[in-house]
Formats: structure tokens, C-alpha cells, sequence
């Protein structure tokens, strides 16, 4: 204890001084060997050890979060909301021996867009309970039915008519008219649907910058708040259930949802780097004529989704206050600060209060912002040595680590472009990221489906397992597996 802590004393003054990056201070070991579930029990029961004072209640490791690496934090997440998934279905059960409270059941948000101002636009239409799948409690479970056609309706609107202690519990999803049964891999099709869908142009509440390759909140987004705070709890669902999602969100988002909203041009330059070059070249200018070189004032235009241009006034009758010499660094404060908070304050609160509706637990503030991003996202570097090296056959239907077909499907898949790894790994497991701690976390196994035949691999996402004919050459299962993993939607025949 006394060695940690003085450890502690060290990882504190390098927070300081960024002089060795979070890294330096995780305890591999540690990582992998303690019972991550009993040392988290042990904390939230007595609470942290602090510094300075005397042990006087059990020790527990989570007092000093830093030491853990993000593949143990991510167990530290999925500890923590199997314990609140297990504390909900024992009170369920409870109240339908005692009955339940009227609170308990009041859902999240109700009601859902009923109140809409312009019926004209395309997202989230009220629907109505009639037009859509009955989704609810089903025994222990908070089962979800949609229609592929309707996804984000029938989602959006079945999610926000539960209670917060019906979303607590454990997540399965179906899909109309598809015969699979969720043991992992349809929920986490779905919420690669979902967020497909949520984050594309045609919905107008993000804002797309391809040379960064990141979302960020569209100033002149048709959202509504409750838009937002719908999209946030979806986020906040699929972590609570332990599903990887591909967000594409740049560093300041994952630190403002830990509660951190300091801003500066760096974190401009993370999302827009053109303006952020533009906005220092204005400062860095030593001429006496900045009036005329930059014509700009405390107003800023900002394009609406539907093209047309909005100006936002910085401060009170910015649009008549000339920037010059004397005040740019107030403008370039304030432009930041407009952009990147006060100007979608309303969407980020909501979002963030979704997010957290689920997801609020001691154990997110273990987290620094990337940990969080790779917990919530995995990681886009795929290594497939790593996966050879930690893949399982089924040696009950004649596959083996020596099997010709193995030995040439893993040339085939080291052959792969990046992209048709993804894909590979999409079709395959049902997400085309890595866990954390990489590839070599993923539990993948390959099975023998039958002899030498033209008939497509197949895959059960729910075991992240994939299934082969022993083909009896290395192009035709390359052809073969080409044609699957880029035309696989959904479960059962198309």
C-alpha cells in the first residue's frame, strides 16, 4: 500500500508535468491478475483509501484507478453493469410480488417528439405504438423488436417509452421477420445500424469534417434536444451492454463528456484545422493593417443544413464590431468557445445527460478521455497475427490449427487490403473494430462446415465464430469469402 501510494505521489506530479504519458504508470500484472469484480465490490462498499490517512477500511486497488490499464477498466464497466443489470432484475422480480412505484416506471422521455414544430423533416417521425413492434420487459430481459426498414424510428421510439430501470437490464434485440436469436451478435448489428444511420447527412445533426474524419454538433443542426438526448442514450445502451461502436468523435468530445470543457485552438485544430490555421495566422500577424488584411467582426456565419447561411453574433452587436490588432485575441477566444461550446450547448447537454442516464457509475471516473474513446470505440488497428495467434478451431468438425484449408484461409486473410479486413472482422463477429487490448482478446474460432463445395462461408456473430466448406484451393476461398463479407446483411436468408 505504502509503495502505491508513493507511486501515486510520482503519477500525480507527471500529470502535472507531461512528462511520461498515462502508460508509464499502468501495472500490467496487476491488470491481468486481480479480481477485478471483488476489488470493485470491495471499494464501492467502504469507499476509497485517500492518501495521507491511515488504512482504516479494506484496501482496494480502485483507489488508485491509474495503475489499471484500459483492458481492466473495461472489466472494471462491464463488472459494474452486471452488478446494476443484476440488482434491476432482483427488484423486478420483487415488484411483481409487490407491485412496482409510478416513478419506477415513467419513461425516459414521453412523450417522444409528439410536439414536433416541422413535420417536414425527415427524422425520428412519431409513429405511433400501433405502426411498430411491441418492445418491453420480457422476464429478465429488456427485449427490443424492430423493422429494418424503420430502425431508428421503431428504436428511438421503443426506447424512450421505457423506465430507466427497464433499460438497466440485460438488452436483447430482434429483428421482424429474421429467425436469430440475440446472443450478442444481433444487438451489436443493430447499433452498427443505428449508428450508420444516426450520424449521416440526411438527419442534419452532425457535422462531417473529412480531412479529420470526426463528427462534431452541426451549429445549424435540425435536432432538438430530445433528438440528442435520444442519440446519447442509444450511445450510453449499447456500452451498459458491452457492444463496441464506431463513433467517430475528435478527443474534446470524450473529455467534455468526463466532465472537462476547457477549449483552446488545439482542440479546434483536432477538428478543424484549416480554421484553426486561419484563426493563427491572425494572431501571428505583425502588420498594422489587420482591419483590412482579415475584414472580419465579433460575427461569425455558419451554414445550416440546408445551405443557407446563419450569423451568429459573438457578443451583443458583434456584427458592427470591427476585429483589429487590439482585440483578436478576445475574437479568437471567443470564435473557439462559439463553436466548440456555447454554440451547441443545448445539443451537447442533452446528449450528455442520455450518455450518463445508463452509464453514470463510480467506475466512468477511473476513465481519462482516451481510455474512454477506446473502451466505447475499441481500436481501428487490427493485427491479424495477434487473432491467428489467439484463434480456436472446432476440432469436432475436422478444423485444426494444421488443416490445409485453416493454412490457407490465414494467407488469405493476411493478403486482405485493410478495408476487407474490417470487413472480414464485420462479417465475421459483428463489429469491424478491435477489442480493447487488440485482436488477441477476441475469442475467435473457425469451423468446418462441410467438403469442398462453391458454397459461402458463413458466420455466427453471437460466438464470433466463422464457418467454412474445406475449400480445396487458396483462390477459390478467396472468391468465396470475398463474396460473402460484402454482401451480408442481416440473419437468416435474404
Amino acid at each position: 500500500v505504502v509503495i502505491v501510494r508513493l507511486l501515486g505521489l510520482c503519477r500525480d506530479a507527471n500529470v502535472r508535468s507531461g512528462i511520461l504519458s498515462p502508460d508509464a504508470f499502468y501495472s500490467p500484472w496487476l491488470s491481468e491478475h486481480l479480481d477485478m469484480e471483488r476489488d470493485y465490490v470491495t471499494w464501492a462498499q467502504h469507499g476509497p483509501a485517500e492518501r495521507g490517512k491511515p488504512v482504516a477500511v479494506p484496501w482496494s486497488f480502485c483507489s488508485e484507478p491509474w495503475l489499471f490499464d484500459p483492458g481492466a477498466k473495461a472489466k472494471l464497466l462491464r463488472t459494474e453493469a452486471l452488478i446494476r443489470m443484476s440488482t434491476v432484475v432482483q427488484q423486478s422480480r420483487a415488484q411483481g410480488r409487490f407491485g412496482a412505484s409510478a416513478i419506477d416506471q415513467l419513461p425516459v422521455l414521453q412523450p417522444v417528439l409528439s410536439k414536433r414544430a416541422d413535420a417536414a423533416r425527415p427524422p425520428f417521425r412519431r409513429l405511433g405504438a400501433s405502426s411498430r413492434p411491441a418492445s418491453g420487459v420480457r422476464g429478465d430481459f429488456f427485449v427490443l423488436r424492430v423493422r429494418r426498414d424503420e430502425l431508428i424510428n421503431d428504436t428511438l421510439e421503443a426506447v424512450a417509452e421505457q423506465s430507466v430501470q427497464t433499460l438497466l437490464k440485460p438488452l436483447r434485440v430482434v429483428f421482424e421477420g429474421e429467425p436469430a436469436i440475440d446472443e450478442g451478435g444481433v444487438r451489436k448489428e443493430l447499433f452498427q445500424l443505428l449508428v450508420d444511420d444516426l450520424f449521416g447527412p440526411q438527419f442534419g445533426m452532425w457535422s462531417w469534417n473529412a480531412s479529420t474524419r470526426c463528427n462534431w454538433f452541426h451549429l445549424g443542426g435540425f435536432g432538438a434536444a430530445a433528438e440528442y438526448f435520444l442519440v446519447g442514450l442509444v450511445v450510453g445502451l449499447a456500452i451498459h451492454n458491452g457492444v463496441i461502436l464506431d463513433l467517430k468523435f475528435p478527443p474534446l468530445m470524450w473529455r467534455m463528456l468526463l466532465g472537462d470543457r476547457r477549449v483552446d485552438l488545439e482542440a479546434l485544430r483536432d477538428m478543424q484545422p484549416d480554421l484553426a490555421r486561419g484563426l493563427t495566422q491572425l494572431l501571428e500577424y505583425d502588420g498594422d493593417d489587420v482591419e483590412d488584411v482579415f475584414c472580419a467582426s465579433f460575427a461569425v456565419e455558419a451554414e445550416s443544413v440546408t445551405g443557407e447561411p446563419q450569423l451568429h453574433e459573438l457578443v451583443p452587436g458583434g456584427k458592427d464590431i470591427v476585429v483589429s490588432s487590439a482585440n483578436r485575441d478576445e475574437y479568437v477566444r471567443r470564435y473557439v468557445e462559439f463553436l466548440l461550446v456555447g454554440g451547441v450547448a443545448d445539443a451537447f447537454d442533452a446528449f450528455h445527460r442520455g450518455f450518463l442516464l445508463l452509464c453514470d457509475g463510480p467506475a466512468l471516473s477511473f476513465l481519462t478521455p482516451a481510455e474512454l474513446e477506446v473502451i466505447v470505440c475499441g481500436s481501428p488497428v487490427l493485427d491479424f497475427h495477434a487473432l491467428e495467434a489467439g484463434a480456436r478451431y472446432d476440432e469436432a468438425s475436422g478444423f485444426t490449427r494444421d488443416h490445409r484449408t485453416v493454412r490457407l484461409f490465414w494467407e488469405v486473410a493476411h493478403s486482405l487490403s485493410t478495408d476487407d479486413k474490417h470487413a472480414l472482422l464485420l462479417f465475421a463477429t459483428g463489429c469491424d473494430r478491435a477489442p480493447v487490448g487488440g485482436l488477441g482478446n477476441l475469442k475467435f474460432t473457425l469451423q468446418r462446415s462441410g467438403p469442398d463445395s462453391m458454397s459461402l462461408p458463413t458466420a455466427h456473430t453471437c460466438f464470433n465464430m466463422l464457418s467454412l466448406p474445406e475449400y480445396g484451393s487458396r483462390a477459390k476461398l478467396r472468391d468465396r469469402l470475398t463474396i460473402a463479407i460484402h454482401n451480408a446483411t442481416g440473419f437468416g436468408l435474404q
